[in-house]
């Protein structure tokens, strides 16, 4: 029997290589979460012709180090490592850190097995096969259309989670081919006078580096009995609970999968599939920011949840499940057809919800793969895939948010109807099919208080101009600056109406607060006559700031106020929504405020340009921006 040999290629004078392998250091940190998507991602895209179902397995085992293949190998070329990186700290710690290990009787190595998948085909040489591009190659990959990776990048997951940076493989294929061999992804070193590469190969070497395909030649310990493939992780890093550490990532991550019956997973004693997630669903739930439990009761509550499909060009058919729940994250699980979350993202809204989204669409799947970065952790529209591509997403993600808004309930604000103020106002806010008929009508008003209006004095909201002493926005009507300073925290931005205005395209015009005084006086009950609307929160300007307690409201009046006032918050599009308030407290007096119906805020006095500030807490933790009312 040929031996077992660990071989690095000549430099041939090439570069140097170092520890800093960009494909390792992808998945540096959190070895076990990057592995076990890695790993579970691989097998799904591997499933076999007829199979409808695939296993995979994680064990972590003690091995004798003097049955281990090449062990003396691995131990000299550490050692090798050492005296060519002795004056780099850092390669030499890991270097000497890895040879004391290897030269314990004992190491652990992560065993990771699939079953019901094709195997790793193909031979040494098959550039195109599954064997090759695994063991042979970097940064290649020729996984098909809706499969899950398409960087040829995740294979290097294993290799972070390995103390000795060497990974073993071993596969039998469902045509009945065997092939074994070890990778080891090290440094450049000098072996007697030859430089050699980083990367070397365990398995048999004739001129040519060699898996070994013989099955009595396979060490025992290392054959496949059925097909599938065997990952060997050696000196494997996330010792420590690694079983819950797996199965937390697992259940995160592959939730869909799993409730589809598209893959099962065993850890250790654990046996995860369509009938069990439940119980470990319930479990890990006591854990600090696991939230699969909630997206899981999203998707399986037909009786609650709402459902949402649209056509896409580019996606093709896709899906949204949203569900309404006390303290829900407001976050959208996004998924492609494997059943691997690729990511939550968050959604605002007033209302808690949790929701799934999934694309099973073939050439939607490869749409989205295309937008993913090598750890495929996220959908990226601005730095990857071609602009059609970055346009789809754009398109489903507004489509999203159109559908979350449908869960927020839109409230009114308080309003006056005025006959008679649209002669005040510009000619464009006017129908102009209905124009001669208003002009006619506004002969027939009082115009006594023309004379109190400037010539000028168009008012819009369209723009706000920027003076001192006034609140400015911009064109969306949200806060950017002000009289009263750049509070600490983060400023939400607030919207108000009246004040200064500028028509586009016009001349500058200010409506007077006497004046608005007067257009009050003109409130009829005339249903016959033309009306205008105009907003009660005009004699207010609000700034908000949000700090770790909540927000502080700075509320400046321009009159003397003794009353109510209602918290009202703005929607991404500009609609009203409820607000949901905890508590509120005058910051001035360190009073508490009384709160009615979750959003009204009473007995606010409030003298003529003073300024009144107010910290309220959400119920609803998120980020808003707000407008009042007097109540």
């Amino acid at each position: 029997m040929p031996a077992l040999i660990l071989k690095f290629p000549a430099s041939n004078d090439g570069e140097d290589h170092g520890l800093n392998d960009p494909g390792i250091e992808t998945f540096e940190g959190e070895y076990g979460h990057h592995m076990a998507r890695e790993c579970a991602q691989n097998a799904l895209d591997a499933i076999g012709t007829n199979e409808t179902t695939v296993k995979l397995s994680f064990d972590l085992i003690s091995y004798a180090t003097d049955k281990l293949p090449c062990a003396k190998d691995l131990k000299e070329v550490f050692s090798l490592c050492v005296e060519y990186w002795n004056s780099n700290e850092k390669t030499k710690h890991f270097f000497k850190q890895a040879k004391n290990n290897i030269s314990k009787e004992y190491i652990n190595i992560l065993k990771i097995s699939d079953q019901g998948t094709t195997g790793l085909t193909g031979n040494d040489i098959d550039r195109d096969g599954k064997w090759y591009c695994l063991i042979r190659s970097g940064g290649v990959s020729n996984k098909a259309l809706a499969t899950g990776g398409s960087y040829g990048i995740g294979k290097f997951a294993p290799f972070a989670a390995s103390i000795f940076r060497t990974v073993l493989y071993s596969t039998l294929t469902i045509e009945g081919s065997y092939a074994f061999q070890g990778v080891s992804r090290l440094v450049t070193h000098k072996k007697r006078s030859e430089v050699c590469q980083g990367t070397g190969y365990i398995g048999h070497y004739d001129k040519k580096f060699l898996a070994v395909r013989n099955i009595d030649q396979i060490p025992k310990d290392f054959r496949r009995s059925v097909p599938g493939t065997d990952l060997y992780v050696l000196g494997y890093r996330d010792e420590a609970k690694w079983d819950k550490n797996l199965i937390y990532t697992l259940l995160e991550d592959f939730w869909p999968a799993i409730i589809n019956n598209k893959i099962e997973f065993n850890v250790g004693d654990n046996k995860i599939n369509t009938t069990s997630i439940h119980s470990y669903m319930e479990l890990m739930s006591k854990e600090n920011d696991f939230t699969a439990n909630l997206f899981l009761n999203c998707y399986l509550d037909k009786n609650n949840h709402k459902y949402f499909t649209a056509e896409i060009d580019q996606l093709g058919k896709i899906e949204l499940y949203l569900l309404i729940g006390e303290s829900y994250t407001k976050e959208i699980a996004l998924t492609r057809k494997t059943g691997m979350v690729i990511r939550r993202k968050k959604f605002m809204s007033r209302i808690p919800f949790v929701g799934y989204f999934v694309c099973n669409d073939d050439l939607g799947n490869e749409t989205l793969r295309n937008l993913e970065p090598p750890r495929h952790d996220n959908w990226e529209d601005k730095d990857r895939g071609s602009r059609e591509n970055r346009r789809a997403l754009k398109e489903a993600l507004n489509w999203m948010k159109k559908c979350v808004n449908e869960l927020n309930p839109t409230i009114t604000s308080n309003s006056q109807e005025i006959p008679g103020l649209e002669k005040y106002l510009p000619d464009d806010i006017t129908d102009k099919s209905n124009k001669a008929e208003s002009e006619e009508n506004n002969k027939e008003q009082d115009t006594s208080l023309i004379s109190k209006v400037k010539e000028s004095a168009l008012p819009t909201v369209e723009h706000i101009h920027k003076e001192e002493n006034h609140l400015n926005l911009n064109n969306n009507g949200i806060f950017s600056d002000s009289e009263f300073g750049k509070g600490k925290g983060q400023d939400t931005g607030t919207i108000v109406e009246g004040g200064k205005s500028k028509r586009k395209g016009g001349k500058l015009g200010e409506v007077e607060d006497h004046i608005i005084d007067d257009i009050n006086n003109l409130i009829s009950t005339d249903n016959n006559k033309t009306k205008a609307r105009i907003s009660d929160s005009r004699n207010f300007n609000l700034r908000s700031i949000r700090d770790p307690n909540g927000y502080k409201l700075i509320i400046r009046s321009k009159s003397n106020y003794d009353g109510s006032l209602k918290v009202i918050a703005i929607g991404e599009d500009g609609s009203e929504q409820i607000v949901r308030i905890k508590n509120a407290k005058d910051i001035d007096t360190g009073k508490t405020i009384k709160i009615i119906n979750e959003s009204v805020l009473e007995n606010i006095k409030i003298k003529k340009d003073g300024i009144k500030s107010i910290r309220i807490e959400l119920i609803d933790k998120t980020l808003l921006a707000f407008k009042i009312t007097s109540k």
